[in-house]
């Protein structure tokens, strides 16, 4: 005769098996998936790294490049705005003013970002 009992707890043990070599198997990938994930990661923080200190250099050379012509400008500005009417030598004090500002904000943005790295 057909023993229910022993057929119930035997396909019960296989689905508690089942169970766990899925649980199992969803586990190691998910330890892979980790893994891979942690070594792109590294590779990206790698490339970034190079990117910003490839881009620090740039600016530098771009900056020392820059700086004799920045020079002549301001020289070439001086003698101009000591000819203008008073306002109008104002207005030219602020603008500059400004430039120098907006220079030297972009600079400590480019050295925070290659600090930071």
């Amino acid at each position: 005769m057909i023993d229910v009992t022993k057929n119930a707890k035997d396909a019960a043990y296989v689905l508690v098996g089942l169970g766990v070599i899925g649980y199992q198997r969803a586990e190691g990938q998910a330890r892979d998936l980790s893994q891979r994930f942690s070594t792109q990661r590294a590779g990206l923080d790698q490339q970034l790294e190079q990117t910003r200190a490839k881009l620090t250099d740039l600016a530098k050379d771009i900056e020392t490049r820059f700086e004799p012509v920045r020079e002549n400008v301001e020289e070439r500005l001086d003698v101009f705005q000591g000819r203008l009417p008073e306002r109008a030598k104002e207005l030219v004090t602020q603008a500059r003013g400004a430039a120098r500002e907006a220079q030297v904000n972009l600079r400590s943005r480019l050295n925070g970002a290659s600090a930071a790295a």
